[in-house]
């Protein structure tokens, strides 16, 4: 990592092949390089690789041995290709067991990502399906689809979250909050298959400040039009909903409403 910091042109190149570069995101990284050499530099000069491999290490190992029994079971990979529909990069799963990520699961690049040791199975698992399906469309290289989804900020209830939701939750954009909500409703749908999910209603009142509204909407259509991949790939299902009509604005807030109002607790 300290020769990364030294010399980042090929961590440049080749993250620039990833979707996740922007030339915004680069000058943040460049503008605490220096931070983070001064951090670094620090834990390798208090020796800080004894202590973990000491005190920190055994407990990952134990966990991993805990979440390997039970890996078999699940194929996501194949489950979510088959609602995305096109081919992840990989056929394989890469999951980074840390110590000091809570609370974040976070996806790196390709297959990849972070979790935390103390995370439960089903948490693991979870964040298996949702990560692996960033991003769930190109929208850059989709004028079709960016015309359907943009027709949605006529919507005052979806944009009134966009717009005003805790900053601090991230996807502070409306591309971001739609895909962030997309890839809701597709783990929440796959999630439920595998008998891993977090109750619907029970998941979106509470999380985020109960932002995810689209998510919702989403998920509610999708159960009703017993959306699986089979038919047709999420981008061309999610595009169909918009040009129907069934999914439009105007309409987000009573599916919404009528989501929450089909549960009483």
């Amino acid at each position: 990592m300290l020769k990364t910091l030294k010399n980042s042109e090929r961590l440049k190149k080749n993250f620039k092949q990833t979707p996740y570069y922007s030339e915004g995101g680069w000058r943040l990284y460049e503008s605490v390089r220096e931070d983070l050499r001064i951090v670094l530099s620090f834990l390798k000069d208090i020796r800080f690789e004894r202590y973990w491999k000491q005190n920190i290490l055994p407990k990952i190992r134990q966990k991993t041995m805990e979440i390997d029994k039970d890996l078999p079971k699940y194929n996501v990979i194949a489950e979510v290709e088959k609602h995305l529909g096109f081919a992840l990069p990989s056929n394989k799963i890469t999951i980074y067991m840390l110590y000091y990520s809570r609370p974040h699961g976070i996806k790196i690049t390709g297959t990849r990502f972070i979790t935390n040791v103390d995370y439960p199975f089903d948490i693991v698992m979870r964040n298996a399906i949702h990560e692996m399906m960033h991003p769930p469309f190109n929208l850059s290289r989709d004028p079709e689809l960016k015309e359907a989804l943009d027709s949605l900020r006529a919507d005052a209830f979806l944009m009134d979250k966009v717009l005003n939701h805790n900053p601090s939750f991230g996807y502070n954009s409306f591309e971001g909050f739609i895909e962030e909500d997309c890839v809701q409703a597709l783990d929440q749908v796959i999630s439920e298959k595998f008998k891993v999910e977090v109750e619907a209603h029970k998941r979106w009142k509470t999380n985020d400040g109960g932002m995810h509204v689209f998510a919702i909407v989403l998920y509610s259509i999708m159960k009703d039009e017993d959306f699986n991949g089979e038919r047709e790939s999420f981008r061309d299902f999610l595009t169909r909903m918009i040009r129907s009509g069934k999914l439009k604005a105007g309409n987000i807030k009573p599916i919404y409403d009528a989501f929450y109002s089909q549960r009483t607790s």
